[in-house]
């Protein structure tokens, strides 16, 4: 995935946002995007949240990368090409970037292939409201994964 495919994947985003537990159409379309890299395994988590896996070819430390894709009950305030088509919906916290990076970097792994370890991405639901870690958190699909360590981010707007 060249720069210019994660900036378009980003302003579709940003053009379609969804609130906290109500990530339908996001989910769809992140997941359809995703399912075509080929992972080792794909699922959705918390309803409308996708956890995606990358096996390395040996044992090693696993890693899980986090990041958010839900937006904000807010007017959009930005004019241009991608605005919010959903009326008092937006990216406001920049999920919409965090979900892009995200999608990014399985296509990063996707291409390159893990010699060792593995890499788990956590595509989490309704963080604003706190639902989604709370639900990713009570479905114990992260329990038998044995993660190492955890990347997760968010800006400081």
């Amino acid at each position: 995935m060249s720069l210019n495919d994660c900036i378009e994947l980003r302003h579709y985003l940003h053009q379609h946002p969804e609130v906290s537990q109500q990530e339908k159409e996001t989910h769809r379309y992140l997941f359809q995007k995703l399912k075509a890299l080929a992972p080792d395994d794909i699922k959705t988590v918390a309803a409308t949240g996708i956890l995606v896996v990358f096996y390395g070819e040996r044992k090693g430390k696993n890693i899980l990368f986090r990041a958010d894709m839900d937006a904000l009950p807010i007017e959009e305030t930005i004019t241009g090409p991608y605005v919010s088509t959903n009326e008092k919906v937006s990216h406001k916290c920049g999920h919409d970037g965090h979900s892009a990076v995200m999608f990014g970097l399985a296509q990063y792994f996707a291409d390159n292939r893990l010699d060792q370890g593995n890499a788990v991405l956590l595509f989490q639901p309704a963080e604003e409201n706190g639902w989604g870690a709370r639900a990713v958190m009570e479905s114990k699909i992260l329990e038998n994964l044995s993660i190492d360590y955890t990347v997760a981010f968010h800006n400081l707007p």
